[in-house]
């Protein structure tokens, strides 16, 4: 079932709303619990929320000759999905429609992963890699939020004999109202310096100024539960 943004705003602060419920119980308490400020991952959840039901173009702005294929195709993410505390991100680039990305209010942070669907490949094989993605390892701020590659992806990368994956970056930022940004970043390791191998540095950016018309924006579902 999928959830207005509004509900899932008030799943994301619904902290606050259940010490109302205490009110009698504990009246100073409450009250200084919800003049609380949400904090920079609430807030840019938030912002995420905002770009709900809508879907965008985008463009790979970032230079490695490696995404040639992505910058000379037509890309569009959306439209956005909040359903229960995930926002859902679905791609086409070109007449790819595999993969979505999955952003979700855990406990321990945020998590951000890559969703395919169970067929990725047009021979109708499976991809093995997925479901891969990181974890905040820090508050992060309103505006950005970094992924470092999580356990599980760490060790689905070395499976798949991805190793240098495994040192994946994720972040996404977001200017409210202008873009949101999506990067993949790749630091250079002692063993790839020395085979004269670059780091590796991927950035698209969604025009979120302009959401496109709806006979645009509808296309194939995209997202695949975990």
């Amino acid at each position: 079932m999928i959830i207005r943004r509004n509900t899932l705003r008030r799943r994301i602060h619904a902290g606050c709303t259940l010490t109302l419920a205490t009110l009698f119980i504990g009246a100073a308490l409450s009250i200084s619990a919800c003049d609380a400020k949400p904090n920079e991952q609430d807030v840019f959840m938030d912002q995420l929320t905002k770009l709900c039901g809508n879907a965008y173009s985008a463009k790979v702005v970032s230079t490695d000759a490696r995404d040639s294929v992505w910058r000379s195709s037509a890309i569009i993410v959306g439209p956005v999905n909040c359903e229960r505390s995930s926002i859902i991100f679905p791609l086409s680039i070109g007449d790819n429609r595999a993969q979505s990305w999955v952003i979700q209010a855990k406990s321990g942070g945020l998590s951000f992963k890559h969703v395919h669907k169970q067929h990725a490949h047009s021979d109708g094989s499976v991809d093995p890699i997925n479901n891969y993605g990181g974890q905040t390892q820090s508050m992060g701020s309103a505006l950005r939020q970094d992924f470092p590659a999580d356990t599980f992806s760490r060790k689905l990368f070395r499976e798949q004999g991805l190793p240098a994956s495994a040192t994946n970056v994720w972040a996404l930022d977001i200017k409210p109202g202008e873009a949101l940004g999506y990067e993949m970043s790749r630091p250079q390791t002692l063993a790839q310096l020395k085979a004269g191998e670059a780091a590796r540095y991927f950035r698209m950016e969604v025009d979120i100024s302009a959401p496109l018309p709806a006979a645009t924006a509808t296309l194939e579902d995209t997202i695949a539960q975990e």
